[in-house]
């Protein structure tokens, strides 16, 4: 599957002006794919593999930090609108979207690590909801909508035959969100 997404990637590529970043996005998802099927290659126990998803989780945090705290220092920035409109924070280090987007799974992904400190998990989960609301993104709030969705589905234990029909009922309206918002 993931060979058929990257095929589909490099595609893309014919059908754009800018053939040279595209490409080198192409690069950098082929070589992130690689990565990370060397790390699952790699890893001996699910403990490990659980190991990798945590310093990954620090990581993007960590970003996601520098990345609002940049664009909240520097509000001389230009926005999207011009000087003296609406201010995003993202719009001139991370863009809005992506900055949103992160915070958003990186929010229901906190709720994956109950650790003793609830408060550093609360307070990191406050900190991710104003990153959320101060990107001023469509994208994402969709992506908070639906990856609680996907949390809650999962958690309930809703993948199995019996519960077909509300599987089916959740798909639907999660592709009709995603018509109406996107």
């Amino acid at each position: 599957l993931i060979f058929a997404f990257l095929f589909a990637a490099l595609l893309s590529v014919t059908f754009t002006q800018y053939k040279e970043l595209v490409f080198g996005y192409w690069l950098l998802l082929v070589g992130a794919a690689l990565l990370t099927a060397g790390i699952v290659y790699h890893a001996e126990t699910v403990h490990d593999l659980f190991r990798v998803e945590n310093v990954w989780f620090v990581l993007m945090v960590l970003l996601l930090v520098k990345d609002a705290l940049t664009a909240m220092l520097m509000p001389q920035m230009q926005t999207e609108y011009g000087v003296g409109g609406p201010h995003r924070i993202g719009m001139g280090v991370t863009h809005a979207n992506a900055l949103g987007f992160g915070a958003a799974i990186s929010f229901w992904l906190s709720f994956k690590n109950e650790s003793k400190q609830k408060w550093l998990l609360l307070a990191l989960r406050v900190l991710l909801l104003t990153i959320i609301i101060l990107a001023w993104s469509r994208t994402a709030m969709i992506s908070l909508i639906v990856a609680g969705f996907a949390r809650f589905w999962f958690k309930q234990g809703m993948l199995d035959e019996k519960h077909h029909l509300f599987r089916l009922a959740v798909l639907l309206a999660l592709l009709a969100s995603l018509v109406l918002f996107g």
